[in-house]
């Protein structure tokens, strides 16, 4: 693994091949696919970010890459819900939304969006959409932790990094219903109040990722 801590956004953006130009955007930091290079941008660093945990969001990504046939990891960004709601669930939870705000946003104020659908459905800001959707992501992979353990939930991730591709056909056969049902039963949950803030507690939040 290579760490690199950008001194510029040129630098960070001609590394992480996110453009050649040295202008700021909100990315904390980037992983190329082959997941054995971690670049850290100028904004990670700012004072009061904590620099430990966007690396663990960016280690988690390396990892899941190093895992994943290279041409695979180009699958289209549909996948975005999987790969990121793990990197934050794992990395930087805290520097996204808290559960309870992240709950009066889809539900009080009706802008739960679906998991793999258009992020910009959820209609706010640029910065806040993408932290209440990165926070949606990460509150449906601890779901289905939650909801069918974290041995299935491991097999599971095993199934999609073989096969990107077939993730859908990946989740039935984990789980036993269609990835949609999944979804359903955790907007239900969502909406009902049950999740993220059920009664007996958020569902822990496991300390390692266990390597597949």
């Amino acid at each position: 693994m290579r760490i690199l801590v950008a001194d510029g956004w040129g630098q960070f953006n001609r590394g992480a091949l996110l453009g050649r130009r040295a202008r700021p955007n909100m990315v904390l930091g980037a992983t190329l696919q082959t997941g054995t290079v971690v670049y850290l941008s100028p904004r990670a660093q700012e004072p009061g970010r904590d620099l430990e945990a966007v690396l663990r969001h960016e280690l988690t990504h390396a990892l899941l890459f190093q895992h994943t046939r290279f041409a695979d990891t180009f699958e289209p960004a549909r996948l975005d819900w999987f790969e990121e709601g793990l990197a934050v669930h794992y990395g930087n939870a805290a520097q996204y939304l808290d559960d309870e705000t992240w709950q009066r946003l889809a539900v009080e104020e009706g802008r739960l969006v679906r998991v793999t659908g258009d992020p910009k459905a959820a209609d706010l800001p640029g910065e806040q959409r993408y932290a209440f959707m990165a926070t949606e992501h990460r509150l449906f992979m601890a779901f289905l932790m939650h909801r069918y353990g974290e041995d299935r939930f491991f097999a599971y991730r095993d199934r999609v990094l073989a096969a990107p591709a077939r993730h859908g056909a990946a989740f039935r056969q984990t789980f036993g219903a269609p990835l949609g049902a999944g979804i359903e039963a955790f907007e239900r949950a969502v909406r009902s109040g049950a999740w993220p803030l059920a009664e007996e507690g958020p569902a822990p939040s496991p300390t390692t990722l266990r390597t597949p």
